[in-house]
């Protein structure tokens, strides 16, 4: 009898294992849930196999999905499975659920730096990227070059504007490496590329165009134009003028748009004041003004002024430019009054205070009231920006209705 109880629970120890295989295997293709939503659950580095057993039970997954995920576990098919943020729909079966955990197939976040990004802004986007883990916070501009391991270089334009994926937990400082190694990369295969004759006597001076270029214009027609009037004022040393470069030198101050008097502000970027290229790129260009700089256009051009459409007006000539100028301020001055919507002023005013050129453009029906004839001095500009970005897409309408 004594020798029949070990012969006896051996047995019923195979045939336990036995039940609970079959069980786990007759329940391998069925949906895992009930439930219609995708679960969605996260794994930290170091959670055991029964831990994240635990968390799935708690999101209602079915009883024989645990019973294979431990299987799996003795098995050793989930030794190395990736923290991370997984979403299973809620039809997928323990099979599926096991092949995501093993291959490491986890949710992966976007970040999008759009073309014309500044350095400043990009670490903005990055601190409020709640999926990643910040490294680089409270870091100035120099402790970040050094922390991704590109000491003494200024960061402005050296990271490519693109949309990057990542898993929960990346770190910004993995962000900025891979957007750093993506220009560099861009940039000398365009390098490589570029047309003869060009005045560049590095690629970085090709990158410092390019920003300008990307600030100047968001017409691709028009890179081109845009790279060739810089690259003939270069050649003839005709100052650039570049209102863009001069706000980056003002970018302390807040602004968004210039005023008069911010043109005999000497600083570095001022293109008014200094002759050739600013001393860095002012933003990230996209790979269109880099081509573009690279790439100029057969042209005679040496000005251009906006149309007030996102568009420019080319000339060669100083008198040409004149021209151009005046009729544009011609046609933004004709709008017929009957044909614009009755607008109150103070939704357009009544917070802010612009300098005059600004409102003798608009029509005499918004600029009679009394109480904001005294108050168009000068403000933030971003304020101001905001009228005239308001003014250009009534404009838009308002000739739209004629």
């Amino acid at each position: 009898m004594r020798k029949t109880l070990p012969v006896f629970f051996f047995c019923f120890v195979l045939l336990l294992i036995g039940i609970i295989i079959w069980l786990s295997i007759a329940f391998y293709n069925q949906s895992i849930s009930s439930q219609k939503k995708p679960l969605i659950f996260r794994i930290t580095q170091g959670e055991s196999t029964t831990e994240i057993v635990e968390k799935l039970k708690n999101q209602g997954i079915r009883p024989q999905t645990h019973y294979l995920l431990l299987l799996a576990k003795w098995s050793g098919k989930l030794k190395q499975i990736k923290a991370g943020e997984y979403s299973i729909p809620s039809d997928a079966t323990p099979k599926q659920l096991l092949e995501k955990l093993r291959k490491g197939q986890v949710v992966l976040h976007k970040i999008t730096f759009p073309e014309g990004i500044t350095f400043e802004q990009m670490l903005k986007r990055l601190a409020s990227e709640s999926a990643l883990s910040h490294a680089l916070n409270n870091l100035d501009d120099k402790a970040i070059m050094a922390e991704i391991g590109h000491s003494g270089e200024y960061p402005e334009g050296l990271f490519y504007p693109d949309t990057y994926l990542f898993s929960l937990h990346a770190t910004d400082k993995q962000i900025l490496k891979l957007s750093y190694r993506l220009m560099q990369k861009k940039l000398m295969q365009a390098w490589t590329s570029r047309a003869s004759d060009l005045p560049y006597k590095t690629p970085y001076q090709a990158l410092i165009v390019a920003s300008l270029i990307e600030k100047e214009t968001k017409k691709n027609r028009e890179r081109p134009i845009v790279a060739s009037v810089i690259l003939r004022r270069l050649e003839i040393g005709m100052r650039l003028q570049i209102d863009a470069a001069v706000l980056y030198g003002l970018s302390g101050q807040d602004q968004l748009v210039l005023r008069h008097s911010d043109l005999t502000i000497d600083t570095p970027y001022n293109t008014y004041t200094n002759n050739g290229l600013p001393p860095t790129p002012i933003a990230m260009p996209g790979m269109a003004s880099i081509q573009a700089a690279l790439h100029p256009a057969l042209s005679k051009a040496l000005y251009y002024v906006a149309k007030g459409d996102g568009s420019h007006i080319f000339s060669n000539t100083l008198q040409e430019h004149n021209i151009a100028v005046k009729a544009y301020r011609k046609r933004v001055g004709a709008i017929d009054n009957s044909t614009i919507p009755a607008i109150n002023p103070r939704f357009l005013f009544g917070l802010l205070n612009c300098q005059q050129p600004l409102i003798a453009h608009f029509p005499s029906r918004l600029t009679s009231d009394k109480q904001l004839s005294t108050s168009f001095t000068d403000v933030s500009l971003q304020q101001c920006y905001s009228v005239q970005l308001m003014w250009h897409l009534w404009q838009k309408y308002a000739e739209q209705a004629k």
